[in-house]
């Protein structure tokens, strides 16, 4: 798991690169209603933000489609931030043409087809240090291990009350240590709540677990995704 995220204002504080102002307006409102702020919104391919060592935002959220890929704007965000945390939303299932190793500040892949709590759920884990990158291999219907379906509500159904409760903390980007206080539990009994919840679901991360809660509580079909018409 890479260094947690930490903005010295508290708050998570965003900058958003789209090419469109509607774009750009729609993850704003997203990013505020997640209870976090946005310090700047500009193009991916002009007047590139120079960032004051005192002002580093927590994150870059770009938008990501064909063109970005195709005309080396994106390589080109890469090199302009090295060292800013970035999570990229990508316009129809852009993942198969990402570059085969995304640099190691690349902190989240979301597909932007996705609801606003699945997209909530990622970047509150990659603020929390954990890369949550989309497997190339699996469409926007199968979040799950690879080459496997999303478990159905019946399967998590299987889930203990308890491991319900753990599953829903890690939704929410928190480590064992905060779900061990939250619940009032050791850490180490967080981890073998984490283990038996991977064994039961079929998964292998935290990231897969939080996509399958969110799913099991039926909002994803309903939650518009970040960039849908209004």
């Amino acid at each position: 798991m890479n260094d947690p995220v930490i903005n010295d204002g508290g708050d998570p504080v965003f900058w958003i690169m789209t090419p469109c102002n509607w774009e750009s307006a729609a993850l704003t409102h997203l990013i505020n209603s997640f209870g976090w702020s946005v310090s700047k919104t500009g193009r991916l391919d002009d007047n590139w933000p120079i960032c004051p060592p005192d002002k580093t935002p927590s994150m870059i959220l770009a938008v990501i489609g064909e063109r970005e890929i195709k005309c080396g704007t994106l390589l080109e965000l890469f090199e302009k931030h090295p060292d800013m945390s970035i999570a990229l939303l990508l316009r129809r299932q852009q993942e198969s043409s990402l570059p085969v190793s995304l640099p190691t500040n690349v902190m989240a892949t979301i597909d932007a087809n996705h609801s606003s709590l699945l997209v909530h759920s990622s970047l509150q884990l990659a603020l929390a240090g954990h890369r949550v990158l989309t497997d190339n291999s699996l469409s926007a219907s199968k979040l799950g291990a690879k080459g496997k379906p999303a478990p159905s509500t019946a399967v998590m159904d299987l889930l203990t009350g308890r491991e319900r409760e753990v599953c829903h903390e890690i939704s929410r980007g928190r480590s064992n240590k905060e779900i061990a206080r939250r619940l009032g539990i050791s850490p180490n009994t967080v981890n073998a709540h984490a283990a038996a919840i991977r064994q039961k679901l079929g998964v292998s991360n935290r990231t897969q677990i939080a996509f399958h809660f969110s799913n099991s509580e039926g909002v994803p079909s309903r939650s518009p995704s970040p960039l849908s018409p209004h």
